[in-house]
């Protein structure tokens, strides 16, 4: 008996050691676990190409940028000159009044006074030195008469439209001077007129134009109140231009819009 239970212990212990020998077998080859979650390493932003840089969103416009500023009128002339303001309205009551004598005192000797007008469908000009109200140019000008102001406040900014549809102007009666936009109105007429209309501008002449509109520093546009000839408002349509500290006038354009 005694015989039988030793035979079970040791039975029982041998098979303890091979349990025990196996679990350490399968312990000692199980594959070790790898960790999925890789550490990622993310390029420097020097590296980065062009499409992936981020660039700083544009500004909004009527919020964060900056507005162009409105070009102030020239007011520092020379001792004795008068401003840009007092040469605008002392041009537009010479012209309403008829006064050639202070009209011509206006006027670029070197250069002459430019009469822009339309007999057709082109704009035309002449060049004259002085300023004639029984002699005009052209023929059948002057609308002098028809200028009818009751404020002389001038209006910097902006030039009011004439509508041929409707027959009016976007603005009310007044004066109106532009002294931002550059004008090339006597090279570019003179230009077209030689390559459509057979005219011998030389080319002298039209460097001398374009010497004169780099000097140009305003052009007004005088509403009338009222209209007398025609069923709309006239309108006075004059250029100054700014040599050697003193304005002049230099161009005076005829108003005809709409002219076929």
């Amino acid at each position: 008996m005694n015989e039988e239970k030793f035979k079970n212990k040791l039975t029982m212990r041998k098979i303890v050691i091979i349990l025990s020998v196996l679990i350490f077998i399968s312990v000692g080859c199980k594959p070790k676990t790898v960790n999925q979650t890789s550490e990622v390493i993310l390029p420097q932003a020097d590296t980065l190409s062009t499409s992936q840089q981020e660039y700083p969103q544009p500004l909004q416009e009527d919020t964060q940028q900056e507005k162009p500023q409105q070009k102030k009128p020239q007011k520092e002339m020379a001792v004795n000159q008068d401003s840009l303001e007092d040469v605008i309205i002392k041009t537009i009551k010479a012209y309403q009044s008829q006064n050639e004598k202070t009209l011509n005192k206006l006027i670029l000797k070197k250069f002459g006074l430019a009469f822009v007008y339309r007999r057709g469908v082109m704009d035309q000009f002449d060049i004259a030195d002085k300023i004639s109200f029984d002699e005009p140019i052209p023929e059948y000008w002057l609308n002098c008469e028809n200028i009818i102001l009751t404020n002389y406040k001038i209006h910097f900014g902006k030039l009011p439209i004439f509508s041929c549809d409707t027959e009016k102007w976007n603005r009310p009666s007044g004066i109106y001077c532009d002294t931002i936009n550059r004008s090339n109105r006597l090279s570019y007429i003179a230009k077209f007129r030689n390559e459509n209309f057979e005219s011998n501008y030389s080319v002298t002449e039209i460097k001398k134009f374009k010497e004169i509109e780099k000097k140009i520093g305003c052009k007004v546009i005088v509403i009338s109140k009222v209209g007398e000839v025609y069923h709309h408002p006239d309108a006075f349509i004059f250029y100054l231009t700014l040599h050697e500290g003193k304005w002049y006038l230099t161009i005076i354009e005829r108003f005809e819009p709409c002219s076929a």
